[in-house]
């Protein structure tokens, strides 16, 4: 009498179920380093942009723009010029011919938006600051510093920032968190800060 082949035995279940968990396995790393490409590549095209607004905002004005808080208002002043993205130029700043970007939203930041946040709209901007205080080149010394602009993103995980620094300063000597480019602290889930332009 033959043996009914169309069922599986419980050793060839067994040797598939076996099988899946392997791949699967395998599989789960792939995703979650391609998750982070992405987010990788998001803050790298967003820096491009807002790199290209801030020095067209330069070019025109000989100032440097301001721009906080996503969708949110920006307060034009001496030390707080007119936003890339359409605020009116103040008197100081002839030659603005804006907007230079659209207006940065909270989507702009791939990291996940977390509550409580102290600063809950401050977590992709391009802003004015007295200190930029990067070390461009690694070799200890200070390099720019003074009104310029920068990126900062936050939370950022600090595997990613290590990844955006590379694509940055992956020649760079020194701590990656506090030479070339990119700065990154690790204080409240993660500040991840770009040098754009500026400083002297």
């Amino acid at each position: 009498m033959k043996k009914d082949r169309n069922s599986f035995t419980l050793v060839e279940l067994a040797m598939v179920v076996a099988v899946i968990a392997i791949l699967a396995g395998a599989m789960i790393p792939a995703i979650r380093d391609s998750k982070e490409d992405a987010k990788v590549a998001k803050v790298l095209l967003f820096y491009e942009s807002a790199k290209f607004a801030c020095l067209m905002y330069n070019i025109d004005t000989g100032w440097y723009a301001h721009e906080d808080s996503p969708g949110g208002p920006s307060f034009p002043g001496p030390g707080n010029p007119s936003q890339l993205s359409g605020n009116p130029p103040i008197p100081m700043h002839l030659g603005w011919n804006g907007p230079y970007s659209t207006p940065f939203e909270i989507e702009d930041n791939p990291f996940s938006f977390i509550f409580p946040c102290p600063r809950p709209l401050a977590i992709a901007r391009v802003q004015v600051t007295a200190t930029v205080n990067f070390d461009l080149d690694g070799d200890g010394a200070q390099d720019r510093a003074g009104a310029g602009n920068q990126v900062t993103f936050y939370p950022a995980p600090q595997g990613t920032a290590k990844k955006i620094n590379d694509k940055f300063d992956a020649n760079i000597p020194g701590d990656w968190k506090a030479t070339g480019r990119v700065r990154y602290s690790d204080v409240n889930q993660g500040f991840l800060t770009i040098y754009i332009a500026g400083g002297v």
